[in-house]
């Protein structure tokens, strides 16, 4: 890094004669109001012969002198600072201003205080002095410090107190203001209610009745007989009658039947039992009877019973029959799987699979090639007929073969047919005809690279000269040092003026 870097500087000038865009000056000469001093000038602007049009002063001691000297005293020429509650002192402000004021004298409005016109008006003025002036209250003119009795052009006024006769409505009224002509509230419909009168001086209490629906009043309902009862929207009962109890004595029977045998179940002498069964049994509890074999036999429980002797065909129709017994006896010669298929292909993967190993053992049908598939190893003693396939082990090839490789790398073999190694010579193709050293301290390689990561072409490019437009090498000058390849600017001075 530099030592020290300087801006230009003056410490007996103001605004400098030259600055560039851009370009900073400062004037260290003690400020006397004209002379410029105690500032921070750049340039700003279009150049003309290295200096911009503008000179902007963006800064300096002037400036921290003024905040500095602020103060919420009445001070010329000093910039207002509020005091530690927020005020601060003036011989004269000019402005429209908004509160209350401590006093009002005399010129502060060239036309008096002003027009108050349709507003409403609460409370009281406080806190002021008015001297020598007049106002206008909706459309009445007022002298300040008369008495005045009737104000005109008001649309309501609001006080805590006033006297004197009121035209219009009252939100409210005490007992000195009751209704001139007392008046009766009056129901009708389904209740009828009639009140004394009313003027507001007191409260008044009526009876109201419910008008009558229609039913004839009395009590409903007994051990044998049901009320039937019709009720409105309102609620109200407009109509109820009595029926016989189904199951009542003298009423007609419960009849229950198994589809072959009838009988009656009497309200009053009969019990109707249900009856426990082999592997069933019942319960009643809250009026409920509740029918249990042991165990759920929902169409998706699971169930288990004892021995199960099926007569008759045994079909299945789920997607998965797991059998768990020890030992399987079947009388049938042929078991067959994959009934139904129509073809070999239909049929393929069909056979034989034994869960025990690690990988399960297989033996299973190969529709593409109508032939058995075993996943492990077959022993047997004797093996009659021709095999088509790889053996374990052989001593050699019945014809000898070669090995080659073309492409990226040429290779071939001698005579191979496995009863001994064979060995040659491999080589890589030419993919770069131009061959040699590439690369210097001033001159960089140019690489062409393959997808293979081969070299496909070399060369080497010169690394040019270094300008304002173009990357390169470049020499440094007088107040550069270079070491190790640190450069360092010793000094950035742009000078006094």
């Amino acid at each position: 890094m530099a030592a020290l870097i300087k801006i230009k500087r003056s410490s007996v000038s103001g605004n400098p004669a030259a600055l560039a865009g851009g370009e900073l000056a400062y004037s260290a000469l003690a400020d006397n109001g004209a002379n410029g001093g105690d500032r921070l000038y750049v340039g700003m602007g279009t150049e003309t012969d290295g200096n911009a049009a503008n000179h902007v002063v963006i800064g300096g001691k002037y400036f921290t002198d003024l905040v500095n000297a602020a103060t919420a005293a009445n001070t010329v020429s000093t910039i207002v600072k509020r005091d530690a509650s927020g005020n601060f002192t003036a011989t004269t402000v000019t402005a429209e201003l908004a509160g209350n004021a401590s006093t009002v004298t005399n010129g502060i409005y060239s036309t008096g205080i002003g027009t108050v016109t349709n507003t409403m008006l609460a409370g009281s003025i406080a806190n002021a002095k008015l001297t020598n002036s007049k106002v206008t209250i909706g459309s009445t003119e007022i002298t300040l410090g008369d008495i005045q009795t009737t104000l005109a052009g008001l649309s309501s006024v609001t006080s805590t107190s006033f006297t004197g006769g009121l035209t219009g409505n009252a939100s409210t009224a005490t007992v000195a203001g009751t209704l001139a002509t007392g008046r009766t509230i009056a129901l009708t419909g389904d209740v009828t209610y009639t009140s004394t009168a009313f003027d507001g001086s007191a409260n008044v209490t009526a009876t109201a009745t419910l008008a009558a629906s229609g039913v004839t009043a009395g009590q409903y309902g007994a051990a044998s007989l049901t009320p039937v009862i019709t009720v409105d929207a309102k609620g109200r009962v407009t109509a109820i009658e009595t029926v016989a109890t189904s199951g009542s004595v003298g009423a007609a029977a419960l009849t229950i039947s198994d589809g072959t045998v009838t009988d009656n179940v009497m309200s009053g002498t009969d019990t109707l039992v249900f009856a426990s069964g082999t592997g069933v049994t019942t319960t009643v509890t809250n009026n409920q009877v509740s029918f249990a074999i042991g165990q759920a036999v929902g169409t998706s429980s699971n169930v288990t019973f004892g021995d199960v002797t099926v007569s008759g065909d045994l079909i299945i129709n789920g997607t998965t029959t797991s059998i768990n017994s020890t030992t399987l006896s079947v009388t049938d010669l042929n078991i067959t799987v994959a009934k139904g298929a129509v073809n070999a292909t239909a049929a393929n993967g069909a056979g034989l699979t034994v869960e025990g190993p690690v990988t399960p053992a297989t033996l299973l049908y190969v529709g593409a090639t109508d032939s058995w598939a075993l996943n492990k190893p077959l022993a047997v003693s004797v093996v009659t007929g021709d095999l088509v396939g790889n053996a374990g082990t052989a001593t050699k090839l019945v014809s000898a073969r070669t090995i080659g490789i073309t492409g990226d790398i040429t290779y071939s073999s001698g005579t191979f047919d496995g009863s001994a190694n064979v060995t040659a010579a491999a080589t890589l193709a030419t993919v770069n005809s131009n061959v040699g050293s590439f690369g210097s301290s001033t001159s960089v390689p140019n690489v062409t690279v393959n997808a293979k990561g081969l070299i496909t072409a070399v060369s080497a490019n010169a690394i040019p000269t270094a300008t304002s437009s173009v990357l390169g090498l470049a020499s440094f000058g007088t107040g550069f040092t270079v070491t190790e390849g640190n450069v360092v600017i010793t000094t950035v001075d742009s000078g006094t003026y």
